[in-house]
């Protein structure tokens, strides 16, 4: 690094105010900042020889809703100086200390938004390497996986870390010498994450796993297996091995007390646990195949209507009642099958504040049914006027035969 390149750096650290020190240790600092009227942003120093430069700016190219952004990443001749994205809501750790224990679905949850966001840096080749309570922020938009300190790039030619570093009751095997760190490393930590949100302890070496939900056992046993070979080969097929979302809501009636994680244990429970899920079935239900099919079935019923009520016939005083009712009939059957189910959603989407999209999402997305809806109903409207039209020109002597 060259002088003026050392120069405009520091100047450039020094453009940020301070607003706290987050954190303060062997392992570098990290300060919650602001630049101007910019931010806030989470910056930190690390002492040069512990940080992984190349994990840092390859993590720069991470853009996922479930990893915190990297913004900059500057090199100094003892620390490294990194800028990213602070995100407002609350750490793991401090969720489970204040609730105890996490409801099964609601670990569920937030895991499987954890394995996306460690999929996302695997996917670059970045191991994290403490995945812990501590670097999970539970956020209005999810979990997010936060802290990429102890980060570096896997290297098929090293045999063991140089560094060994993360948090004692995560960190896996390999991180204190056995061998190299790599993607099953991440999957250890995510499985001891998960018994800690089920237990509401630091997992201990050894420790029975006899009181959790049998299917939540099989996972974490298998996650966090001794041997890397037995764990799953990837945070994908971890979040994929999770029970189905919802598992555990059948197993409780309505009106049922709410567990020690704050989530009703009823037919809800499960889509309040995760309603990105229920958000994602109502997408589902109105796919354009099944709307297309309801088109397809009401446009033949109209056609058939027309062809004995209306066209060129003495009832074409019908034509014109038959359309309204037509068209009003299917913008009521689709608010009434689609529609109501996404206000539902929507409701029950801020009944979940740490999982609700913000509520200028939710408004356009209700504007967006809502002109949807009027502009079907317009179409399908036009649609049965010319149907009749049809009508009357194939067969003009339908009406006079019924009549």
């Amino acid at each position: 690094m060259t002088d003026d390149e050392l120069l405009q750096t520091l100047r450039w650290t020094e453009g940020f105010a301070t607003i706290r020190t987050m954190a303060q240790s062997a392992g570098g600092t990290t300060k919650l900042v602001m630049r101007g009227d910019q931010g806030p942003f989470i910056l930190k120093e690390i002492p040069l020889q512990l940080a992984s430069v190349e994990a840092w700016r390859r993590a720069m190219g991470v853009v996922h809703p479930r990893v915190t952004r990297v913004y900059e990443v500057r090199e100094l001749p003892d620390k490294l100086v990194t800028v990213s994205e602070f995100v407002e809501g609350e750490s793991l750790r401090a969720l489970v200390e204040r609730t105890g224990p996490l409801a099964p679905e609601a670990a569920a949850s937030i895991l499987r938004d954890v394995c996306q966001g460690a999929a996302a840096l695997h996917e670059l080749g970045i191991i994290h390497r403490d995945i812990a309570p501590g670097n999970v922020i539970v956020s209005p938009r999810g979990a997010v996986l936060a802290d990429l300190g102890n980060s570096r790039v896997h290297a098929a030619s090293e045999k063991v870390d140089t560094v060994r570093l993360g948090t004692a009751g995560f960190s896996s095997p390999e991180q204190y010498g056995f061998a190299q760190t790599d993607v099953r490393s991440d999957v250890f930590s995510l499985g001891r994450l998960l018994q800690y949100m089920l237990t509401g302890r630091v997992p201990q070496e050894g420790e029975s796993l006899d009181g959790l939900p049998p299917r939540m056992r099989k996972v974490v046993e298998k996650a966090c297996a001794f041997e890397p070979g037995a764990r799953y080969k990837s945070a994908r097929e971890l979040e994929r091995a999770l029970p189905g979302e919802g598992a555990y809501a059948r197993t409780a009636g309505p009106g049922a007390a709410p567990s020690p994680g704050g989530h009703v244990r009823d037919v809800w429970a499960g889509w309040e646990a995760n309603p990105r899920a229920v958000w994602r079935g109502w997408r589902s239900c109105t796919s354009r195949v099944r709307r297309v099919l309801v088109v397809v079935v009401l446009a033949v019923v109209a056609l058939f209507a027309v062809a004995f009520c209306g066209g060129c016939s003495p009832y074409f005083r019908w034509s014109i009642p038959c359309g309204l009712a037509f068209g009003l009939g299917y913008a009521a059957m689709w608010l009434g099958v689609f529609g109501l189910p996404g206000l539902e959603v929507c409701c029950m989407l801020l009944r979940c504040g740490g999982y609700s999209p913000a509520v200028g999402t939710l408004g356009r997305r209700l504007a967006r049914l809502a002109v949807t809806c009027l502009l079907e109903a317009l179409v399908l409207l036009g649609a049965a006027g010319v149907l009749m039209l049809a009508a009357g020109t194939l067969f003009p002597g339908a009406a006079q035969a019924v009549g």
